[in-house]
């Protein structure tokens, strides 16, 4: 609980900060659904992105997300967002979010945060 805490405490503190230590080289990091929820109640900065199906969407959403669908155009699709700021990615189980991250990061986004096991532990962990 204590490792979980310090943890999220460095997340947050690095997000807060827009960038992390030069030092990192890490971009991409996978966070759990208390970690994901902290540095959104604390970062308006946040650009938060739902890379599901409409369907899948429309069915449920994190509040403020932006539907950017994961498929053969999602490279074009992030003209719109801003490298600088970090982004917070999710799907429905984690697969196309961690595909996703990938594309991000080898587009020069700086900070990228996956929810673990995407929508559905989300939901889940909610209840």
């Amino acid at each position: 609980m204590l490792r979980t805490y310090i943890k999220t405490i460095l997340i947050v503190l690095c997000f807060g900060l827009s960038s992390c230590n030069s030092q990192t080289t890490e971009v991409i990091t996978v966070i759990n659904e208390e970690e994901f929820n902290t540095l959104l109640a604390n970062n308006s900065n946040a650009q938060l992105i739902d890379v599901r199906t409409v369907n899948e969407f429309n069915n449920g959403f994190i509040n403020n997300a932006e539907n950017i669908v994961y498929d053969a155009n999602f490279k074009n699709k992030l003209e719109a967002l801003d490298k600088t700021k970090p982004v917070m990615v999710y799907c429905k189980s984690g697969g196309r979010s961690a595909k996703a991250s990938k594309i991000l990061e080898a587009e020069g986004f700086k900070i990228v945060y996956d929810l673990d096991g995407g929508y559905d532990n989300y939901r889940k962990k909610a209840q």
